[in-house]
């Protein structure tokens, strides 16, 4: 890591920022009070009033920064827009003034702390990194900069005065915008924003997502207010055992962080949320029985696990749903921290003031256990239809299949679509990859024993769980554009269709395959296929035959030798109705030729969608073993049908057999399917 100037420097960035922030915020109360001279009640404005303008420039800023080119630099200018607030903290001291410097310099300063998740969303994928184990390792950071900025904010003042502090403070935030202007670099970002309003089109399952984090961010916030007073007051104890308890809590906390990072993946993110809930539930209902400091100290393991999960991952939820718009995901995560700040703070008023600060504990339990509630019912929220479902045959390549699951997750897709993965036997880490998944897809894994190459079974076991009333086929190691699925879905509309995809960079020897993989962003998929497209590199194999023929090529005798299930779909009643894939086929190649030409005699048309488009990852392959294990695979299919059209599929090439069904004014006979298996 040392060696890695890009991430030492946005671990400097972060944590610059992070400590210039603590420095404020556990600050501002005792300047206002000894250098302002204001009130409780202007004490209390003055952070609603902070915390209200950054709820509103958060949200402004999240959807702003998804449109910009350069993340890094809008960074930078928050993160200077916070330095200019802590300068005029340092200069002035009229209490109206201050709150108007406050509320702008702050207010839009404060998106900050959302944008760097975002950029860091997009550094750990950009790096090939698994995002929810790098936004913990960073989130981490954070923790540390406020283990270490209070206690040393305090020491300042106490050894110099406010004005010392918070030029300190305006200094850690302008090294923080150097670094992120100039350290940090530049990633590539989704160039095709999302064709609609910022934060349109939410679903349930994120709505009830971000009342569940509001909720336990309130607790949290009521948590941190009453400790002390709960500590002090009701138990007796010295007023340095708060500090203690808040220390030890976030030590413990950074470890937690990680190690959920390193396994949210593969036990589930949802999983991990709710657990914390659950665990915050059982915390604060214990916490006002424990009257001595060791049971005190004990409870701070349970209060570090629910904290750690419950302010590491939802970030990561909102921005996998919301994956056109990361800086917008962001930038909610980050409101539901002011809002929390508000709502905990009038929780804490209330109820300390009428039920006692033990009992507050009580209202934590009871919230934090409306927040599990809302986990629990965000689980089973999704009720819409299944539009498509996408089947995934694989075996030993969870490299690849893990591109392929990226990609399905970037889908822009109003319509609800279910993902089957059936492995073909893997002996690698394909199981742990899809489990990586669940919270980002609605995935199923199917897996058969390895029997040898089964393709055709692996794609009929997809075919008969799907849900979804078209079936897209794609292959692992295939990387679909972002409108990929929703072009599927539209090439549909027009009835009973079969739809062949657009693959780029199908090698036939991969000889080419090191310049593609070089050529691939695939943290930007889109822009590369854009790019490709533009250049006219390593297009479609077929593209030969969509020139002779044109791309409505529905009405040539033979429509079906264009239909391979690499990157294809069909109605799946039809897919039924025709029997499936032919599980006689035990080696590569011709099971996909062999069910579009039963479609197309069940009356099925075939289309092109050059928008459903698609990388072919290069992989090791040899083209002689593909080609003579074809060409038995051929033989069967012909003598499989027996009709002098089928015939042709031996001895010549694809683009060649329409040309010569029609000049030997070739038939087919009968329109039923013939069965498969």
């Amino acid at each position: 890591m040392i060696t890695d100037g890009p991430l030492v420097r946005l671990v400097g960035a972060t944590a610059a920022i992070g400590v210039g922030g603590a420095f404020v915020v556990t600050t501002t109360s005792l300047f206002l009070a000894e250098a302002v001279l204001a009130t409780p009640l202007m004490i209390g404005l003055f952070f609603a009033g902070r915390a209200a303008a950054e709820i509103g420039t958060d949200l402004y800023v999240g959807g702003l920064s998804d449109r910009l080119r350069s993340r890094r630099a809008l960074i930078a200018v928050c993160a200077l827009l916070s330095a200019v607030g802590a300068f005029s903290y340092m200069l002035l001291r009229d209490y109206t003034v201050l709150l108007i410097a406050g509320a702008v310099f702050f207010g839009i300063g404060g998106a900050t702390f959302a944008q760097l998740f975002a950029y860091t969303r997009e550094f750990a994928e950009h790096r090939g990194v698994g995002p929810t184990m790098f936004t913990s390792a960073l989130r981490s950071v954070t923790t540390l900069a406020w283990i270490v900025g209070p206690p040393l904010a305090f020491l300042v003042i106490a050894e110099f005065d406010f004005a010392t502090l918070y030029a300190a403070a305006g200094g850690l935030y302008l090294v923080g915008a150097a670094l992120s202007r100039w350290g940090m670099p530049d990633l590539p970002k989704v160039r095709e924003p999302a064709q609609r309003a910022t934060y349109a089109g939410l679903g349930a399952r994120t709505y009830l997502l971000l009342g569940a984090l509001v909720l336990m961010l309130t607790v949290n916030t009521a948590y941190q207010i009453t400790i002390a007073l709960f500590v002090t007051k009701d138990l007796g104890m010295g007023t340095g055992v708060p500090g203690l308890l808040v220390g030890l809590a976030a030590v413990i906390e950074i470890p937690a962080t990680l190690l959920i990072g390193a396994h949210a993946d593969r036990l589930g993110k949802a999983r991990i949320v709710l657990a914390s809930t659950v665990t915050a539930v059982v915390f604060f209902a214990v916490l006002p029985l424990a009257t001595s400091l060791p049971a005190l100290l004990l409870l701070q393991i349970p209060n570090a696990l629910w904290t750690a999960g419950v302010l590491s991952l939802p970030v990561v939820m909102l921005q996998d749903e919301m994956p056109d718009r990361i800086g917008a995901a962001s930038a909610l995560y980050a409101s539901g921290f002011k809002a929390g700040g508000l709502l905990g703070g009038s929780v804490t008023g209330v109820a300390g003031q009428f039920l006692g600060y033990p009992n507050v504990f009580w209202v934590c339990a009871g919230l934090s256990a409306l927040a599990a509630l809302l986990i629990g019912v965000r689980g089973m929220s999704d009720v819409r239809p299944v539009a498509a479902t996408v089947v995934v045959p694989t075996y030993n390549r969870s490299g690849l299949l893990r591109h392929t699951l990226d990609s399905l997750a970037r889908q822009r897709l109003a319509e609800r679509f279910e993902v089957i993965v059936v492995d073909d036997g893997s002996t690698d880490d394909t199981a742990d990859v899809v489990r990586g998944y669940r919270d980002r897809l609605d995935l199923t894994y199917v897996f058969q024993e390895d029997e040898g190459y089964r393709v055709a079974k692996a794609r009929n076991a997809g075919v008969e769980r799907a849900r979804g009333e078209i079936t897209v086929f794609v292959d692992s190691g295939v990387v679909l554009h972002s409108g990929a699925l929703a072009a599927h879905l539209a090439a549909h509309a027009g009835g009973a269709v079969a739809v062949s995809g657009y693959v780029l960079c199908f090698n036939e020897d991969n000889e080419d395959g090191a310049e593609i993989t070089a050529a691939i962003d695939f943290a930007d998929p889109d822009s590369t296929m854009d790019e490709l497209r533009a250049q006219r590199r390593w297009l479609d194999i077929r593209e030969e035959f969509y020139a002779k023929y044109g791309d409505d090529f529905g009405d040539l005798p033979a429509p079906w030798l264009m239909f391979w299930t690499c990157n294809a779909s069909a109605p799946t009643a039809a897919i039924r109705a025709v029997g499936g894939f032919d599980e006689a086929y035990r080696s590569w190649g011709v099971e996909d030729v062999d069910l579009s030409y039963r479609l197309h005699r069940a009356g099925t048309r075939f289309v092109l969608a050059r928008e459903a488009c698609a990388i072919h990852v290069p992989h090791p392959k040899s083209y002689a073993d593909n080609m003579a294990s074809a060409a038995g695979n051929y033989r069967y299919f012909a003598a499989k049908y027996d009709s002098p059209i089928t015939d042709l599929v031996v001895g010549n090439h694809f683009h060649d057999i329409n040309d010569i069904i029609r000049e030997r004014g070739l038939v087919e006979e009968g329109t039923d399917a013939a069965p498969s298996r």
